[in-house]
């Protein structure tokens, strides 16, 4: 019995040395500096793309393109603002207006009886926020009259144009190689 124990057992060892050790692939050890130099290789190509789609070089075009873009959409307001205006002053003489006018007014007038601190923070907010409107409409108003809005206004003119271009461009070059491909 012993024997066929001993037989068994270098039968064991010889099957378990036998084997073929296989090694398991190096894992990557992770180091903060890979890691660092792995995240500004991305961000470095968000901004790219980000450049690439506004369409600027670096980031001072991209301040720029931002600025033209603010001055674009305060003209715009202003114009809307008037149309505003313009449409409201029409409705002033309704009956209808006057009375919801009215109306609203009682019902302010009533909240301020009810609750004198809290009209009076909100009258405070009120004519702060109106200040900061005035404050911003007056320098968009100085921006607006500078130079730099005139040089602004010539250069997306000549960007429109070139664009312009560039699409009639690209529209008869699709037109000649479907044309080719017919």
């Amino acid at each position: 019995m012993n024997k066929l124990f001993f037989v068994i057992g270098l039968f064991i060892i010889s099957f378990a040395s036998a084997r073929v050790v296989r090694e398991a692939p190096a894992k990557p050890e992770f180091s903060f500096e890979s890691f660092f130099k792995t995240t500004q290789e991305h961000f470095k190509e968000v901004e790219e793309a980000i450049l690439k789609t506004i369409g600027a070089s670096n980031p001072d075009d991209v301040k720029r393109i931002v600025e033209q873009q603010g001055q674009t959409l305060a003209k715009q307001f202003d114009v809307w603002a008037d149309h505003i205006k313009k449409d409201t002053e029409e409705l002033k003489n309704l009956s209808v207006v006057k009375e919801l006018r009215e109306t609203v007014e009682n019902r302010v007038e009533e909240f301020k009886g009810e609750h004198p601190q809290t009209a009076a923070d909100i009258e405070q907010y009120i004519g702060k926020a109106k200040q900061d409107v005035e404050d911003i409409i007056s320098k968009i108003k100085a921006l607006s009259e500078s130079k730099e809005a005139e040089n602004i206004k010539n250069v997306s003119q000549k960007l429109v144009d070139t664009a312009k271009d560039a699409f009639k461009d690209l529209a008869e070059s699709i037109k000649e190689s479907v044309n080719k491909t017919e």
